[in-house]
C-alpha cells in the first residue's frame, strides 16, 4: 500500500512538473511573439530565448 501510495505521488509531480513547464513555454512564446512586433535591442532578445530553454 505505501509503494502505491509513493508512486501515485511521483506521478503526481512529474504531471504537475510537465504543466508548469507547459505553462510557462506558452507564456514564453506569447511574450517573444509580442516582443516580435515591438522594436526590442538584439540583445535582449537573444537573452530571452537562452532564457526560455
Amino acid at each position: 500500500m505505501k509503494s502505491l501510495k509513493a508512486s501515485l505521488k511521483t506521478n503526481l509531480c512529474k504531471i504537475t512538473k510537465s504543466t508548469v513547464e507547459k505553462v510557462i513555454i506558452n507564456s514564453a512564446n506569447t511574450t517573444s511573439s509580442i516582443l516580435a512586433h515591438q522594436p526590442v535591442a538584439p540583445k535582449e532578445i537573444e537573452m530571452f530565448k537562452n532564457v526560455k530553454r
